[in-house]
């Protein structure tokens, strides 16, 4: 039944520079984005957000120097289970999707990167999108 979805909009900010780069986003179902159309008070509407950094080269392992080529990836989940009830445990199924959102979204973030660095194309894409920085799609 159609009536029992609900579309999900994401609200996201990004940025990078040479010192990182950042994808922050927050799910809004329909509901939540036709109070804010309205203009009503935003402090109303709660925001569950999560995202992504990507910190850049240089990392050093058992004292030797890096080859530049090597990043620190940071990402934070909000997530939210009605099956979860006891705080001392989670039950199995919500281990599971926990893992794979995790894991899912790690891959996506591997070959969005992977993808421009083979193509080389991250100036290609700022110039079409109109941006001055770099904006991962993932």
């Amino acid at each position: 039944n159609s009536k029992d979805k609900t579309e999900i909009f994401y609200l996201q900010e990004s940025y990078a520079d040479s010192s990182a780069s950042y994808v922050i986003y927050a799910p809004l179902d329909e509901s939540a984005l036709a109070y804010l159309a309205k203009g009503s008070n935003p402090d109303n509407v709660i925001a569950y957000p999560s995202g992504f950094a990507i910190i850049p080269g240089g990392l050093h392992r058992n004292g030797d120097q890096s080859n530049g080529n090597e990043s620190l990836l940071t990402i934070s989940f909000h997530l939210l289970d009605k099956a979860i009830t006891n705080v001392a445990g989670i039950p199995p199924e919500s281990v599971q999707t926990i893992y794979g959102i995790i894991t899912e979204t790690v891959n996506a973030i591997k070959d969005a990167l992977s993808y421009h660095a083979r193509h080389n194309n991250w100036a290609q894409d700022e110039l079409k999108n109109g941006l001055t920085t770099k904006n991962f799609s993932v």
